[in-house]
């Protein structure tokens, strides 16, 4: 490797914040960028934004090689023991937050959609290496990961290997017709807006009284949820979150719930007021009332046949109870929202009011 190239690099890392040079940090230290991976475990990576001598195969000290989605130049030097969380905050309609270099910034939205997964492909049983210098930025080669290459397992573009296999695309429609045996179905993929699904399959019905069981996040919050549906638990993370989904086998946005806690200080907060300002401006919700929910004071908002919401004030922190589904289905289990409004309650002491 380049000496100069070294130096640089570790006088980088000296500069970066402690914080920032082991764990997980929501923005690039100076000297660092943003560059999406190849590698579903680790989508983001902080990059060095001078990549200096590009001769060597190898990264300097401090850093690491990664695979990138650029398949013409796929390798970089990203900084060791620094992950780069995913970017969190509100955009417009179609659009996703992503994270930034502007240091005026703490996302940008990029339009949803706008870029696929890539990376250098090879063929089953091989993995790529730098080849600098050479006519292709690459060569697929047999073998295990080792040293200073990059992972690039599981194949690009693919399930994790520890995923089950997934089950056979279901008969596309031809001229707006079904297969016998299947029935045309609306969803919301937009490249598939149309799927055939077996008419034998037996409608879900909404839960009913006995069809939740109560689920508790010792002294933060519990709430009741519908039994058999699928949880994820992410109550650890920088912006604590549980989300309820069920899943019914069709394409499109699934029918969930989400329970998250939003407090001053954490990556992409805003106020509780500001947050109902943009429900309103960029998804057209509506106000329905201000009822409490758990004790706490909230503002319900709705997205008529899309999405219910209600925003929970706790001081200066604030909960956000939401429901999501299909528009054919929105009536069908707007029942587990009703359930999860009447059953939320606070563990934890609840904040004063402001001013007391």
């Amino acid at each position: 490797m380049s000496p100069g190239r070294a130096v640089w690099a570790l006088a980088l890392l000296a500069l970066a914040p402690s914080g920032a040079r082991a764990g997980v940090v929501s923005r690039c230290p100076e000297g660092s960028r943003p560059t999406r991976t190849a590698d579903a475990s680790e989508p983001w990576a902080c990059v060095l934004s001078e990549e200096g001598d590009r001769n060597s195969a190898t990264c300097p000290e401090g850093t690491r090689v990664i695979t990138t989605m650029d398949t013409m130049d796929p390798f970089k030097c990203a900084l060791a023991g620094v992950r780069l969380s995913s970017a969190r905050g509100v955009c417009p309609p179609g659009h996703a937050p992503i994270p930034t270099s502007d240091p005026g910034k703490d996302y940008e939205c990029e339009k949803a959609g706008s870029r696929f997964m890539s990376g250098p492909g090879c063929p089953k049983g091989t993995r790529p290496v730098p080849t600098p210098g050479g006519i292709a930025p690459f060569k697929c080669v047999t073998g295990q990961t080792q040293g200073g290459e990059p992972r690039v397992e599981p194949r690009f573009g693919t399930r994790r290997a520890a995923e089950p296999p997934t089950e056979a695309s279901p008969p596309k429609p031809r001229g707006g017709v079904c297969p016998k045996g299947h029935k045309a179905v609306q969803v919301e993929n937009p490249f598939e807006p149309v799927q055939c699904l077996p008419e034998e399959a037996p409608a879900r019905k909404p839960p009913g009284p006995k069809d939740f069981q109560r689920y508790r996040i010792p002294g933060e919050v519990s709430f009741d949820i519908p039994r058999g549906w699928h949880l994820t638990d992410a109550w650890q993370d920088e912006v604590p979150s549980v989300l309820v989904m069920l899943d019914l086998g069709r394409d499109g946005r699934p029918v969930s719930l989400s329970v998250t806690r939003h407090e001053p200080g954490a990556p992409g907060f805003i106020d509780r007021e500001t947050q109902v300002w943009r429900e309103k401006e960029w998804q057209g919700a509506r106000e329905e009332g201000r009822a409490s929910v758990g004790g706490l004071s909230a503002v319900h908002l709705s997205v008529p046949g899309h999405s219910r919401s209600a925003l929970a004030a706790d001081g200066p922190a604030y909960y956000v109870l939401a429901y999501s589904a299909p528009e054919d289905l929105f009536s069908r289990y707007e029942v587990a929202y009703s359930r999860l409004l009447a059953t939320f309650k606070v563990q934890r002491k609840p904040a004063p009011p402001p001013g007391k």
